[in-house]
C-alpha cells in the first residue's frame, strides 16, 4: 500500500519579506501579525519538514498533512 504525506505551506519566502505592501521590511507587519510565531517562514523551515518526510526518520509517517505555517492553523 502506498500513501502520501503533504507539507502545507503558510506565509513564507523572500518575496513576502520585500513586497511593497509589507513596507519592504524584514518583519512584514501586515502579514506577521496573524502568525503566532511572529515571522514569515524561511525556506529552511519548509526544507526541515520535507527532509524529515523523505528520510528514514520519517519512514513510519504516512497519509498525513503537516502544516508549516508558524502556528496559523493551530489557533
Amino acid at each position: 500500500m502506498q500513501s502520501c504525506n503533504l507539507a502545507i505551506l503558510g506565509s513564507w519566502g523572500r518575496g513576502l519579506r520585500h513586497h511593497p505592501a509589507n513596507g519592504n521590511n524584514e518583519h512584514c507587519p501586515t502579514v506577521t501579525r496573524n502568525i503566532p510565531l511572529g515571522r514569515i517562514g524561511a525556506t529552511e523551515d519548509i526544507a526541515e519538514v520535507v527532509g524529515l518526510l523523505v528520510s528514514d526518520r520519517g519512514k513510519f509517517l504516512t497519509g498525513a498533512n503537516y502544516p508549516v505555517d508558524g502556528g496559523m492553523t493551530a489557533r
